[in-house]
């Protein structure tokens, strides 16, 4: 085994790094961990690794990505919101922490079900649970801040 996972725990991103970089993890209720890379002891092969964020009741990590991928992070919800937010404006944390709100949740938008690093020229495609494909700009949105609700993708 490349990594012990404890009951209901399950590896959701693996990401290559240079041992110097900025790890974001976003959950489905909005919260998001900036951390150094450097926070981070070094392990076996076979451990249990270590606590990013600390979750709450009812809560899951959507996603992770390292600040090398791109300038914004984009958050999508299960309703169809989402939006783009410059990674520098995140504060950093000391891992383990509850981290930061990053996407206000409310009954329009749902949870958060997708994060991703992105630049301003990519182009992304979102897969709906109905099969639909929508393939959009990540520049057609105005980047906001980390306390803006977000706008409908389409």
């Amino acid at each position: 085994a490349a990594i012990v996972l404890r009951e209901g725990d399950e590896l959701i991103e693996v990401k290559r790094t240079d041992g110097d970089r900025n790890i974001f993890i976003a959950t489905a209720n909005g919260q998001c961990m900036l951390f150094n890379e450097k926070d981070v002891r070094s392990m076996g092969r076979v451990s249990t690794g270590v606590r990013g964020i600390s979750l709450r009741e009812g809560d899951s990590v959507i996603g992770m990505q390292v600040d090398a991928q791109g300038e914004y992070g984009l958050f999508v919800s299960e309703n169809g919101q989402g939006k783009r937010t410059r990674l520098s404006d995140f504060t950093a944390h000391h891992r383990g922490g509850k981290g930061m709100i990053c996407y206000k949740l409310t009954e329009r938008s749902g949870k958060l079900v997708g994060f991703k690093a992105v630049e301003k020229e990519d182009d992304i495609m979102i897969v709906t649970t109905g099969g639909i494909i929508i393939r959009i700009s990540c520049g057609s949105s105005t980047s906001t801040s980390t306390k803006r609700l977000a706008c409908r993708i389409s």
